[in-house]
């Protein structure tokens, strides 16, 4: 939903976490150490738990979105909840000194499709039949990127490893036009808006950000 993100994860990768490179192939050991993407399952991230707060406060504290600091205890409170749901998958990126450079996750959208939260305005941007379609598709719920991270390809390499060839969608802020930018780049279809927020589908048939 944002790009943007800043705290720390030191130390090597955790065993049994799928570590990737920027382009979203299998890290290789001496190669491309700036920028690791790591696949983690709902254990390991929420490990992460604190250090994710710290994240959320630096990216959503700030403009355009300006969240007060307590935001970021309310994420930190709704992660486990989050973790828990079916199709849970989560990605984070370091540089190579252990630096965390961004976050992502998602799970798979309840059916039938739910209301309250924003999907209410969800199905206002995309209609009945359309909102209805998403059910059972993997959702995209936070991609964040520290700021001085950015355009280094660590957004696009997190989306790519979070979706892979999955149908997908996300939501993002009208207000956010850095991260509305990003979704247009990355080749993600528009969907509708409304409510101040744009919904975006993944590509159809292709790996999701290349």
């Amino acid at each position: 939903m944002a790009i943007t993100a800043d705290s720390q994860l030191t130390g090597a990768a955790a065993p049994g976490a799928m570590v990737l490179n920027r382009t979203g192939r299998r890290h290789v050991p001496g190669k491309d150490h700036a920028r690791m993407t790591e696949l983690l399952d709902a254990t390991r991230f929420l490990a992460l738990r604190a250090g994710l707060a710290d994240v959320y406060r630096a990216v959503f504290g700030r403009a355009p979105w300006s969240e007060p600091p307590a935001a970021a205890q309310a994420f930190a409170d709704r992660l486990p909840d989050e973790a828990g749901q079916p199709g849970f998958r989560a990605v984070v990126a370091r540089d190579g000194g252990g630096t965390l450079t961004g976050f992502g996750y998602g799970y798979l959208t309840p059916s039938p499709f739910p209301t309250g939260r924003s999907y209410d305005s969800v199905r206002a941007a995309v209609g009945d039949r359309a909102a209805d379609t998403l059910s059972g598709t993997f959702e995209v719920l936070e991609l964040a990127v520290r700021p001085d991270a950015h355009g280094q390809g660590t957004g696009r390499s997190m989306l790519t490893a979070l979706v892979a060839d999955r149908p997908a969608w996300l939501l993002t802020a009208t207000f956010a036009p850095g991260a509305v930018a990003f979704y247009d780049r990355c080749g993600w279809k528009r969907l509708g808006e409304a409510d101040d927020i744009v919904v975006y589908g993944a590509p159809a048939g292709s790996t999701a950000g290349h």
